[in-house]
């Protein structure tokens, strides 16, 4: 929804899914934006919305190429009239993704995977300069910003000593994901509104059992105050759980939002300010729902179960 909730704005991309035919022609992707006051719908054909601007007026989406030298660009296009896109800025090398708007100010974070490494980057639509955040040899994704816009967090999947030259996600690690960290920055504006971040540290370090990437479910990096974060690990307990981390405290301080010999398979920060979390602690055969408080993430009755859901539970 825009900012002043008058539209929806949603893609149908190209998948399998939106291709059952299986079609030789190829599919374009098209955003697609509906009025909510008079119902009419206005089609972008080969835009893949992937942001909408600060104030709902455009949204943002990626296309390769956009000007002499560049592999990748992101474009803003507006809603209303017939405007044509506006470039907004591009890379020299790899894709983009990963946009997400800074909740207090017009600063744009995004990724930038390179292949053997990745950065994140911000963007601030009134500077012509691009602020790489803490460039390194690993590869920097998932950027989240806290609720006061003033820290940004990210992961950093780490490149394995005798693997230099490849992406951390390279090779045959069966069910292990790559050595990660968690990433913290201090982000300010200067009087022109341009970005630049300090104090830069990593805050938590998993060598042992590495990102988790097997089984299902989305597991964002996520923040539920201004000084905590939230994110997936094995390595307090060698089962996958939600663990919460003050980034105030110091490395190695993180504690699981719940323990127990069971897992947490995907979880969501809603805007009601409860956090829920699809796991199979109740029933090691099934997937329930559980919700918690995000002011004090004390743990809530369980909302749902597999078995009390036709079809199971969505994760």
């Amino acid at each position: 929804f825009t900012a002043d909730g008058s539209a929806l704005v949603f893609v149908l991309g190209t998948s399998a899914e939106t291709n059952p035919r299986h079609r030789t022609t190829p599919l374009v992707s098209r955003t697609f934006a509906v009025n909510l006051a008079d119902g009419s719908v206005k089609s972008f054909s080969g835009a893949k919305a992937t942001s909408l601007s600060k104030d709902g007026q455009s949204f943002f989406f990626v296309a390769a190429g956009g000007s002499p030298g560049a592999s990748t660009s992101v474009w803003r296009q507006p809603l209303e009239g017939e405007g044509a896109p506006m470039r907004s800025f591009s890379v020299k090398q790899g894709s983009i993704g990963d946009l997400v708007w800074n909740p207090k100010h017009d600063v744009l974070s995004f990724s930038n995977d390179r292949g053997d490494h990745g950065f994140v980057g911000l963007y601030s639509p009134v500077s012509s300069e691009l602020v790489w955040v803490a460039a390194s040899v690993d590869t920097d994704m998932q950027p989240a910003w806290s609720p006061d816009g003033r820290s940004l967090a990210w992961v950093r999947a780490m490149v394995p000593a005798g693997n230099v030259g490849y992406s951390p996600f390279d090779g045959n690690m069966g069910n292990r994901g790559p050595d990660f960290a968690i990433m913290v920055a201090d982000m300010s504006l200067d009087s022109r509104g341009q970005p630049s971040v300090a104090n830069v540290r990593e805050v938590f370090r998993d060598v042992k059992y590495g990102m988790l990437n097997f089984g299902y479910g989305q597991r964002p990096l996520l923040w539920v105050n201004s000084t905590t974060v939230l994110f997936g690990t094995e390595a307090l307990s060698s089962w996958a759980h939600v663990v919460m981390l003050d980034v105030t405290s110091g490395k190695g301080q993180a504690r699981e939002l719940r323990s127990g010999s069971c897992e947490d398979i995907s979880w969501l920060l809603g805007e009601d300010g409860w956090l829920y979390v699809a796991n199979n602690c109740a029933d090691i055969d099934e997937v329930g729902v559980d919700r918690f408080h995000a002011g004090d993430l004390s743990r809530q009755e369980a909302l749902l179960s597999s078995s009390q859901a036709q079809g199971g539970v969505p994760v």
